[in-house]
């Protein structure tokens, strides 16, 4: 279930309907009394909610609430002994995890973010899939049968149609529209003129007894269609229709352009003849001509009929509704209509995971006033089981009772099963806890079938919830030791307590190579990527690694789709691992991997860093450097490279040689000055760099390079000819002051 693809459905159904409202709201209040307005309003409400739904599908992800809510960036060090739980609460700042990020680089990360969010089930998310997928294809083919019909109706025009007279070209020139190229035809069996394909207007026969400033004008309106591109808008606006089920709303959204459409044309048409009056008799000979009912989508003078009263009315008025296209105006509304998009909160859809056929949701939060508290459900066939605690809770050794809850807290556990209900309800007010355990609504004794019930019950929603992940991890090595604690992380279904129990196995014991290979593979099933770049990561930092043990984490970190975890993996791996051999092929496939030039920017300046200690993986570095996209991030590694230091482990002609390869004029030279400043410039070097500066394009940013080289290359002939060759190749003013520059060595 894609949950990305309904938080786009969603989000563009909400926000396509608000606007529709909104703008709908302020034309009956009589505020949207300018076309150009009205025009612009009607688009945005229109085309809004996909617009919003597609930044916000294009943003960084916003960190949903679900199975692995639990994430926290470390684990702590803890004696086992003590068996307490308290609802685990989420960092101020998480990492955003899951498959759904492959090949995106998260942004920083903070809470600033608002969301609205809606928890569905699997099969609730999949009904509204299917939904939307039923209605939108139905609109989409009756959309594709009215553009059929369209076409079938213009091309049988066209059949029977025959080349305008000349005085209709005559026309054209008159309104200075022969720019627009259009073919003027004339057909007989038509009622009213068309706008069709290819800039074609079709005329009818009885628009021939029209006087010429009749003509005139029918024909402005219809050349103002073709300007403003009306029969691809009106396309297009009954595709946006369709995508969006074709709900009243947005099909009368597409009506309202239509009409305004109309309004525009005719309002130029007016403008450019005056002659509104006319135009208006143009109108109303449409209509004696019984005018039939048209293809949906063709461009008739007059449709909507809706609107035709009140066209010919402001017509005949000399009141158009259009005073100006606006241009400024329109430009203004859509930027503020921009950024009132990013300002809405993001959509966010939680389905619930699907995990052995069970629909699993988690939820947890914390403030002063309630404390701590949390929710967790899971439902699979003829079995649903509800969750809910507050405060503090403790859990005897044996994990199969509650051995106390902190004063003014609760914990209550409703299972159905088969159609039987039980239900466990524990309070503690001033010390003491009470229990209430009923059975189909009625009240038992927590008698022996109870206690065996919650014993029951208690490990399956520990092993699907994540409930008491850490603590119970500890309980559960105090208990049976590492090879316990493994057996139960396979049975875990959630990625947060997998990762916890594997946390705590690196940080209570000291696996061998067999529990170790055996950690990794238990990592290596773990779906959500912030959760298994953590448990790799503690594997990486904590665990005994032999050669082998370390290949195989390298390798389970090309399984991480989010960049910045993969880059976080990476980093790690680079400070505790030498990367030689198959371990460099592994490395270099996880980074091969990052879609991101920033991310493997941070991956590759990690690696400059440790140059002093581990030279070669500066060399790697600066070679991988040459595969980076983004010539921004490309130059920031080179300087980089020159803030750490350059000498044995990067040559300065290694870093020319991808200095060269940056295509931007402006970084290039940035680059190359970066290294010109950084210290003594002999031949070689001055050579590296004018066969870089060779490739600039700008004449100015190249001249930039040649004088900062003039004034600290040596004075050698071969280096002084080059220099001359390369200024050869700019402007005039360019090349007389790169000449200029050279003249410290005549002084000399």
């Amino acid at each position: 279930m894609s949950a990305a693809l309904l938080q786009f459905a969603v989000a563009a159904f909400a926000y396509g309907l608000a606007a529709v409202a909104v703008v709908f709201l302020l034309e009956r209040l009589r505020l949207l009394r300018d076309g150009a307005v009205a025009e612009i309003a009607w688009r945005i409400a229109l085309y809004g909610g996909l617009v919003v739904a597609s930044l916000q599908a294009l943003a960084p992800p916003v960190r949903e609430i679900g199975a692995d809510l639990f994430q926290r960036p470390e684990v702590v060090a803890a004696e086992p002994a003590p068996a307490t739980v308290a609802a685990p609460t989420p960092p101020a700042s998480m990492p955003e995890t899951g498959s759904a990020e492959r090949g995106r680089t998260p942004a920083p990360r903070h809470n600033a973010t608002r969301k609205a969010a809606w928890t569905w089930s699997g099969h609730q998310a999949t009904a509204m899939l299917v939904l939307w997928g039923l209605a939108g294809s139905f609109a989409l083919c009756a959309l594709v049968a009215n553009l059929r019909r369209r076409s079938r109706y213009l091309r049988g025009l066209l059949r029977s149609s025959r080349a305008a007279p000349l005085h209709w070209q005559g026309q054209v020139d008159a309104l200075s529209a022969a720019s627009l190229h259009p073919v003027l035809r004339s057909v007989a069996a038509i009622p009213s003129p068309f706008c069709g394909d290819r800039r074609t207007i079709l005329l009818p026969d009885w628009a021939e007894s029209l006087d010429s400033e009749a003509q005139r004008a029918l024909l402005a309106h219809e050349l103002a269609h073709l300007r403003r591109r009306d029969p691809q808008w009106r396309v297009l606006d009954a595709f946006v229709v369709a995508l969006m089920c074709a709900l009243p709303p947005f099909r009368h959204a597409a009506r309202r352009l239509e009409a305004l459409a109309e309004f525009a044309c005719d309002a130029e048409a007016a403008r450019r003849t005056r002659a509104p009056q006319a135009l208006a008799e143009c109108i109303a000979q449409c209509l004696e001509h019984q005018f039939a009912a048209t293809p949906r989508l063709a461009v008739a003078m007059a449709t909507p009929a809706s609107s035709v009263v009140e066209r010919v009315q402001r017509l005949i008025e000399e009141r158009p509704m259009f005073t100006s296209e606006r241009p400024a105006l329109r430009r203004s509304l859509i930027a503020l209509s921009v950024v009132a998009a990013l300002a809405l909160p993001v959509v966010a859809i939680n389905v619930a995971a699907e995990a052995g056929g069970a629909s699993i949701h988690v939820e947890s939060s914390s403030d002063g006033l309630f404390g701590t508290r949390l929710q967790a459900s899971f439902d699979e066939a003829g079995r649903k089981l509800v969750l809910k605690a507050r405060g503090e809770v403790r859990f005897n050794a044996a994990e199969d009772d509650i051995a106390s809850i902190s004063d003014g807290g609760s914990l209550s556990i409703v299972e159905t099963r088969d159609g039987v209900k039980r239900a466990l309800s524990l309070e503690s007010k001033a010390g003491q806890l009470t229990r209430v355990y009923r059975v189909d609504g009625d009240t038992r004794p927590f008698d022996a079938e109870a206690k065996q019930w919650l014993a029951q019950t208690l490990p399956d929603v520990f092993r699907r919830t994540g409930l008491d992940a850490e603590a119970r991890a500890k309980r559960i090595h105090a208990r049976a030791g590492l090879d316990g604690l493994l057996d139960e992380t396979a049975l875990v279904g959630s990625d947060y307590a997998r990762a916890e129990y594997l946390a705590a196995a690196f940080v209570l014991d000291r696996p061998d190579a067999t529990q170790l290979a055996r950690a990794i593979a238990l990592a290596g099933d773990i779906d959500s990527d912030y959760e298994l770049r953590r448990a790799l990561g503690l594997i990486l930092t904590r665990g005994a690694l032999d050669d082998a043990a370390r290949l195989a984490v390298l390798r389970a970190a090309t399984e991480i789709g989010s960049d910045y975890e993969c880059a976080e993996l990476l980093i790690d791996a680079a400070r505790h691992i030498a990367l030689q051999g198959d371990r460099l092929a592994a490395w270099q496939k996880a980074l091969s991997g990052i879609g991101s030039d920033y991310e493997r920017r941070r991956v590759l300046e990690a690696l400059l860093s440790q140059g002093e200690t581990r030279p070669e993986h500066a060399r790697l570095a600066i070679a991988m450097a040459a595969d980076i996209g983004s010539d921004y991030e490309k130059r920031m590694v080179l300087e980089k490279a020159v803030d750490t230091g350059l000498g044995p482990a990067v040559t300065r002609s290694e870093y020319t040689r991808v200095a060269a390869t940056i295509g931007s004029d402006y970084e290039r030279r940035e680059a190359l000055l970066k290294l010109i400043e950084d210290g003594q410039v002999d031949a070689a070097l001055a050579l590296d760099v004018l066969d870089a500066a060779r490739g600039i394009g700008s004449d100015y940013e190249a001249k930039e390079v040649l004088v900062a080289l003039a004034r600290v290359m040596p004075a050698e002939a071969q280096v002084i000819e080059v220099y001359r060759s390369v200024a050869r190749g700019l402007s005039t003013f360019e090349r007389g002051q790169a000449e200029q520059a050279l003249d410290r060595f005549v002084e000399t």
